[in-house]
């Protein structure tokens, strides 16, 4: 019993002295008095110089802890006055008992408050931070190794860093970046523990501000040869002009960096953009030429215009209310700095059409975006805006300022389609190949399966004009009339296989004032087919029973059409009007050759026109022999609307020769019976 109260006195008075020898250091010892020896020891270490301007405390109770003012480390000779780093203040603090008793450095609670640090690189390539680097590498190299028995064991309460800034300026590229406003704190850090990290910054490039990032993980360094982020969550908050930002949201359930390979592996990192989410896994591996990022990506169904609302874009109007409803894809994605962005197994859905293929992006900074895509059926005409009057044809402008340069798209690749409705007209086996450079977009060509014959189309568009203009080259091949005409403008009166050549030239600043101001010649043919509406034989016999002053005869009958073996019609196209210089219509019984306009914008015909019978019907044209009549001319003038063509024969001349057949007819008749009676002898 008295042996124990010895030790307590014993343990009791060495607690009392090393108290008082504290107390006696407090009060005699004062930091500020040797800020001399620590600037100097300083500059030899580091060739900086140290400024300590605030005072610095010190506190043994409960931890040896010392304080800072404000202090700042100079910049490297030629990156001017502003110092390399500073900060506001901190404070580092380490438990006296373990390091006295273990050889345990434990920490406390590290801060550090304002701290501003400036990373710049001159013109001609020089940084100012490697030579601080050279200087602590060569000192660590100098060094004698500690036994391995010998080691501190080292830990840390936790570490904050608040209202830090740090600046990068890069002379070289022309371009200055800034973390500001940066907040950073770290739990308990232990070897062989994990620990907690929580961040979040403002980035901004020459000084405009490009988003607000924040982040929570918690660090793994426990497995052997690789560090581990786990169930790691962020956010961006990207700035938008007049509106809310624009907040993306990501999670991650693990993020591994082998700490040979440097190779770093992301499982499941979820991107979420309002109502849209991307799942993907990454797998980052180090090589010669830099880093290779492979990867699959899955974007799950989401509705199209949800997702422009929230990026602050107003969904388009479009003809169809339920177009632009589901979005969805999946894809495998490569990257490398040599070799761009590829994205092979493409798989898009939108609304009814699926898209598959591959597209890559060689060259980010031009967006050199190659493809080869293949879709199903695409109707065009539901994404389209709700049709509307079209415009006039477009002045020539007359000093329109120049445009504001556009991006330099670079875009070339291969479309095909099973389907596709165009300004309803329906193609299958849609072929192109697409080409956009140089503010121009060329189909070169466009192959497609039209109207049961085959299409083809060559398009140049120069959107990067002042005002934008078009060229096209349309081939048809074997179509069906009715249909195109149909189609197109809602035509039925002709039927027949025909081919057709275009070459159209246009320009506008939309869809309508580019089809209003199509100009430029044409040419078409059609054969074995039949005019509905019209029976040009029953106006020739109407026309001539009106002359004569009597009534068609019974057997005479309006079929309501006329069948051909060929019609043939060259001309241009201008103002939404069909100006045909040369038209030919081969009937059985007449070749109708003339010129003439098919206005399809007002829906009025003007055709001048002149039929020469080639046959006539066997018997008499009310009751008079026209056998002598072919190659008769009969002008025709063809007005009405291109629904109900209206015919008006002129018979005039057709009356002239008959009449002169009818005087011919009793001479005739005479001299054969003058020739029968010779023959009996």
């Amino acid at each position: 019993m008295r042996g124990l109260k010895i030790a307590g006195w014993v343990v009791g008075g060495v607690f009392a002295l090393v108290a008082g020898a504290l107390v006696l250091a407090w009060a005699l010892f004062d930091p500020n008095d040797h800020k001399d020896r620590l600037q100097a020891a300083f500059h030899d270490a580091t060739g900086r110089e140290l400024r300590l301007d605030g005072r610095l405390s010190l506190s043994f109770v409960p931890w040896l802890a010392i304080e800072t003012g404000p202090a700042s480390v100079s910049n490297r000779a030629g990156f001017g006055e502003q110092p390399f780093a500073a900060l506001e203040h901190a404070r580092l603090g380490v438990r006296l008992w373990p390091l006295l008793a273990s050889r345990r450095v434990e920490f406390g609670n590290v801060r550090v408050g304002g701290l501003r640090l400036h990373l710049a690189v001159a013109r001609d390539g020089t940084d100012n931070w490697s030579d601080l680097l050279e200087r602590l590498q060569a000192d660590e190299a100098e060094s004698t190794p500690v036994d391995a028995a010998e080691t501190v064991e080292l830990s840390m309460a936790g570490f904050e860093l608040a209202d830090a800034r740090l600046e990068y300026d890069d002379a070289q590229a022309g371009t200055a970046y800034a973390l500001q406003d940066w907040d950073l704190r770290a739990g308990a850090l232990r070897r062989g523990a994990t620990f907690d990290v929580e961040t979040s910054l403002d980035a901004l490039r020459d000084a405009l501000p490009l988003g607000r990032f924040e982040l929570h993980t918690t660090v793994d360094p426990t497995q052997a040869g690789q560090l581990a982020l786990r169930s790691t969550t962020g956010r961006v908050a990207l700035p938008r002009e007049g509106r809310d930002p624009l907040v993306v949201d990501l999670q991650a359930p693990t993020i591994t960096r082998a700490s040979a390979s440097r190779d770093i592996t992301v499982e499941q990192l979820g991107v979420r953009l309002g109502p849209a989410r991307v799942l993907t896994s990454l797998a980052i591996a180090q090589g010669r030429s830099g880093a290779t990022t492979r990867g699959d990506f899955v974007l799950d169904e989401t509705n199209p215009r949800d997702l422009l609302a929230a990026l602050g874009i107003a969904a388009p109007v479009t003809r169809d209310a339920k177009a632009l409803a589901k979005l969805g894809g999946s894809g495998k994605l490569r990257y490398a700095a040599d070799t761009g962005l590829q994205v092979d197994g493409l798989d898009l859905a939108l609304d009814d059409t699926r898209l598959q293929g591959r597209l890559g992006i060689a060259d980010l900074e031009r967006m050199a975006l190659r493809f080869d895509l293949s879709g199903t059926t695409l109707d065009l005409d539901r994404y389209l805006p709700p049709e509307a009057p079209a415009p006039p044809p477009a002045p020539a402008p007359k000093g329109v300022p120049p445009k504001e340069p556009r991006p330099a798209l670079d875009v070339a690749g291969t479309l095909r389609f099973a389907g596709l409705t165009v300004v309803a007209v329906p193609l299958t086996q849609v072929s192109a190949e697409v080409r956009v450079h140089d503010g121009k977009l060329a189909f070169a060509p466009l192959q497609a399966t039209a109207f049961g014959g085959r299409a083809t189309t060559n398009l140049d568009y120069d959107f990067a004009a002042v005002t934008p203009t078009l060229r096209l080259e349309q081939r048809l091949v074997g179509v069906d009339v009715a249909a195109m005409l149909g189609a197109l403008f809602d035509v039925r009166q002709l039927t027949g296989r025909g081919n057709a050549t275009f070459d159209l030239t246009t320009r506008g600043a939309d869809g309508a004032a580019l089809f209003a101001n199509l100009a430029g010649p044409f040419d078409v043919t059609v054969t074995d087919g039949t005019v509905l509406g019209v029976d040009v034989w029953y106006e020739i016999e109407r026309a001539m029973a009106v002359a004569q002053t009597r009534a068609p005869t019974a057997d005479v009958v309006n079929h309501g059409r006329t069948e051909f073996s060929r019609f043939a019609t060259r001309g241009t196209l201008r103002g939404r009007a069909l100006q045909n210089e040369r038209m030919e219509l081969l009937t059985d019984f007449a070749r109708v050759e003339g010129r003439g306009r098919v206005d399809y914008g007002d829906n009025r015909l003007d055709l001048d026109l002149t039929a020469r019978l080639l046959k006539t019907p066997s018997g008499r044209l009310f009751g008079m022999k026209v056998s002598r009549l072919q190659d008769a001319p009969i002008p025709l003038d063809v007005g009405g609307t291109l629904q109900e063509p209206k015919v008006r024969p002129d018979v005039s001349k057709l009356l002239q020769a008959v009449a002169k057949d009818t005087l011919k007819q009793p001479l005739e008749e005479k001299v054969k019976k003058e020739l029968e009676k010779l023959l009996k002898f």
